[in-house]
């Protein structure tokens, strides 16, 4: 007679699991004390913009979908990962940039990677290709999308005023604002739809991932979720509009057409959902671990330490030369503009009533008469830099989102000579009550123009990395019209005269910067 039974699952350890869960317990608290300033600031924009409430969900769903998991973890032998490591490193990195060019979110979207990684690290390649949507689903408590805003607008506004057209109403329109016979309107933030586009997007990835098991209705299903909320966007501004115009501006014209809005969005997610469910998948498969993996587990200590060694190496590799990088001395902050030494330019005080949204740093404003004409120059200059005082933020723009005074007619990239050196600066046509103003505006980062934020930003991060020169400047020049459809003399004067003041105005702030 033959005696069989089953193969009992043998390990070193009583528990495979409890040696990494340490280690990676001992990872959380690093991170979460080496990070806190960074998970401190992702936590203040979910609590203070509605578009990222819904980001408090994102750790519970994520980790409600490893719970969901746990039966298959089980059968897995936990291991460790270099790639894990490379990851964390890589995100490690993209914190660093981040600090060092003073933008939040690039700091955070660092800090989630770091988090993604180092996990993965510490449980090992199949562990993690089994919790890879939970792990990545954490992406999604990074803040990211308020970029989208101005061409959302833009594209809301285009969308609202080609249908009120197709409609056979008559529009008049200039920038983000349109006029009807019975009313004004405008294309504020809250109208752009990002917040909803956010929601959606994030809906549409957790749906997709419990509804579908094949890959094409997944990002079948995804895609959808991310354009049906832009053309209903569009069409929900529409609808505003003409219950505006049809009503004699009498309904929809307060904060009820924001209620409309998010009436119209939820009605919009359940079609979505709706029709989604009807194509569902059964997904009540899951993934089993491998036999051979389960039943040769082996702790393995000296090279999960390694791991983990190697792991807070590169994650504490980004704070310690961010330390070093913001501990350098710097120049002291521009005092006054200069007074001209060209003999056909007199000074004057700051001729307008606007002045650019500017926000930290040394700023400065001075009035000029050149050739019969009056130009304004505002100068904001930073020594150094830091969180909250940048040059590249939101705060720092033409025009502040709640000056209803004055409105962007149109914005265009030109070309002046500065220097001797053709430089892209960026022309734009503001509208006030009483004046039009045509505005150049460019940065300059060392001793380098630019008419870009990204390269500006770029060039920052450059400078703290190699050392160089850390001051920074924002440099604006404007000019009245009384007609912007025959502005072409005033744009010339404005030009020319920049070109000219720039190298008096370079030479202060290199005096500022301690290079002269």
């Amino acid at each position: 007679m033959t005696v069989s039974s089953t193969p009992t699952k043998s390990y070193s350890f009583a528990n495979p699991w409890q040696q990494h869960t340490v280690w990676l317990s001992c990872f959380l608290v690093v991170l979460a004390v080496t990070f806190f300033d960074t998970i401190a600031s992702m936590v203040s924009v979910w609590s203070r913009s509605d578009t990222f409430t819904h980001a408090f969900l994102i750790l519970p769903i994520s980790l409600w979908l490893v719970w969901g998991k746990r039966e298959a973890l089980a059968d897995i032998a936990p291991r460790h990962s270099l790639l894990g490591v490379v990851l964390a490193g890589i995100g490690t990195l993209i914190w660093l940039a981040g600090s060092l060019v003073d933008t939040l979110l690039l700091q955070q979207l660092g800090v989630v990677i770091v988090l993604i990684g180092g996990i993965w690290a510490l449980i090992g390649n199949e562990a993690a290709k089994l919790l890879l949507f939970p792990l990545g689903f954490l992406l999604f408590m990074v803040p990211m999308g308020e970029e989208l805003v101005p061409g959302m607008m833009e594209f809301t506004a285009d969308f609202t005023v080609a249908m009120v057209r197709l409609s056979g109403i008559p529009v008049f329109r200039e920038g983000l604002y349109f006029s009807l016979p019975t009313g004004n309107w405008s294309v504020v933030e809250a109208c752009s739809g990002v917040r909803y586009l956010i929601a959606s997007t994030t809906l549409g990835f957790l749906y997709a991932h419990l509804t579908y098991r094949k890959p094409y209705k997944k990002v079948l299903f995804i895609l959808a979720s991310i354009l049906v909320p832009i053309i209903a966007n569009g069409f929900r501004a529409y609808i505003i509009v003409m219950l505006g115009h049809l009503s004699d501006m009498t309904v929809a014209t307060g904060v009820d057409h924001l209620v409309y809005g998010w009436v119209f969005f939820g009605l919009v997610i359940f079609v979505l959902v709706t029709v989604g469910n009807r194509f569902s998948d059964d997904v009540s498969e899951r993934t089993e671990g491998s036999e051979s993996v389960r039943n040769t587990y082996s702790p393995a200590t000296h090279r999960l330490g390694g791991v983990f060694a190697a792991l807070m190496m590169v994650t504490l590799s980004g704070p310690a030369l961010a330390y070093f990088s913001d501990n350098r001395a710097t120049g002291k902050q521009l005092a006054e503009l200069p007074v001209l030494v060209d003999t056909g330019v007199s000074q004057i005080a700051y001729p307008w009533a606007w002045q650019p949204n500017m926000v930290g740093g040394g700023i400065t404003k001075q009035g000029y008469r050149y050739e019969g004409k009056t130009i304004g120059v505002v100068v904001q200059h930073f020594a150094s830099q830091r969180q909250g005082e940048e040059l590249i933020s939101w705060n720092n723009t033409l025009l502040s989102t709640e000056n209803d005074a004055w409105r962007t007619l149109s914005q265009s990239k030109a070309s002046i000579g500065l220097n001797g050196t053709p430089t892209d600066v960026t022309r734009t046509e503001i509208s006030g009550a009483t004046e039009t103003l045509i505005v150049l505006s460019w940065y300059r980062v060392g001793d380098t123009y630019t008419a870009s934020r990204l390269k500006a930003k770029l060039l920052e991060m450059i400078a703290k990395v190699t050392f160089q020169r850390l001051d920074a400047a924002w440099i604006v020049t404007s000019i009245s019209v009384e007609d912007r459809n025959f502005a072409s003399d005033e744009v010339r004067l404005l030009e020319e005269f920049s070109a000219k003041a720039v190298t008096t105005i370079e030479q202060e702030l290199d005096r500022a910067a301690s290079i002269r």
